[in-house]
């Protein structure tokens, strides 16, 4: 039976009244990982594959006046961005083991919740309180553009993730709802709007390695399953629609804040405000889900996110100030 286990945990904040960790994100090919949080700064970890353990290499702070909400590696490891509650968009560009700042963006109107990066590294999504998706074009001289501002959700979006080989972004929000949106050939657009996707705030969401299938996690204490329909075979995802095939409750009255499938194994490890990392496995044959295994920490868990080059490592953020390290245990 697959389990975690704690083998580390790093210290991102020990700021008296700002201590919470928001997110910690995995660069692509697993060596870095940086944790932003409430004290408005930004750590980067490098992980020593002969240890199998991760030390502190930089950290970035002054830039952002508040929180810093979410933290993301470009797909090619050369850029860096962060989002913060001072609705501003910062980029830094990394070179041997150092971050310099090559720009920031402004136009959201409130705090700035996600941003995420396409599989091409091309686009930029961010998304806002102000209830907003913005997307955006980095261009030869290594500046991003405006390309769309859409508002099709009627409360605050808490989060953007992208297909993981298409140009397909998935945005959710306490609406309620989660939003799927491609591009046209001149600018982005909605493709499907999912209204009640959950009966309350969906707080996260994340893809299987085929892109066929997203799992989404919210306030109602669920996870549901959405399957990619399509008539043929070869229809592009952009144009396919997405159908619920199944869900799982937790018997908790704590919301799920945060939810990362595993692109190995199919387990998704799924967080919240119980203080517990739980993983789910995902059966293709039977399209269900069933809780193998939870781990306790010490607070409630922000985010969760699996290493994309080494499958058995998770990194969770906890309300404590921390970033707890897990291995797979199977």
């Amino acid at each position: 039976m697959a389990s975690l286990k704690v083998i580390q945990r790093l210290e991102h904040s020990d700021a008296a009244g700002a201590r919470r960790t928001w997110a910690a994100r995995w660069n692509h090919s697993g060596t870095l990982l940086a944790s932003c949080g409430e004290d408005k700064s930004v750590k980067i970890w490098h992980r020593s594959a002969e240890k199998n353990e991760l030390t502190p290499l930089s950290t970035i702070s002054g830039d952002h006046s508040r929180s810093v909400r979410y933290v993301e590696f470009s797909p090619c490891g050369s850029y860096l961005v962060t989002v913060g509650f001072d609705a501003v968009i910062f980029v830094y560009q990394y070179s041997k083991g150092d971050f310099e700042e090559i720009t920031q963006m402004e136009g959201h109107e409130n705090e700035i919740k996600c941003c995420a990066f396409s599989p091409s590294g091309t686009h930029l999504a961010s998304c806002s309180r102000d209830k907003s998706v913005w997307f955006w074009r980095m261009d030869d001289d290594d500046d991003f553009q405006v390309t769309s501002v859409l508002q099709p959700h009627t409360g605050d979006v808490k989060f953007v993730t992208w297909h993981p080989s298409e140009d397909l972004l998935v945005s959710c929000s306490y609406d309620c709802s989660i939003k799927f949106y491609r591009f046209d050939g001149e600018e982005w657009v909605t493709q499907q709007r999912i209204e009640n996707a959950h009966d309350s705030t969906v707080w996260s969401a994340s893809f299987d390695f085929t892109g066929n299938y997203l799992a989404t996690s919210g306030a109602d204490r669920r996870v549901n399953i959405w399957k990619r329909i399509s008539d043929n075979s070869t229809t592009s995802v952009s144009t396919s629609s997405w159908q619920k095939i199944c869900q799982f409750e937790v018997n908790r009255r704590w919301p799920l804040y945060s939810i990362s499938w595993n692109h190995v194994n199919d387990l998704l490890a799924v967080g919240g405000g119980d203080s517990r990392v739980r993983l789910l496995q995902f059966d293709r044959e039977s399209e269900t889900l069933t809780e193998v295994s939870s781990l306790g920490v010490e607070d409630e868990v922000n985010n969760v996110s699996w290493n994309p080059a080494e499958s058995s490592l998770l990194a969770v953020s906890c309300d404590d100030g921390s970033v707890v390290i897990c291995e797979l245990q199977q």
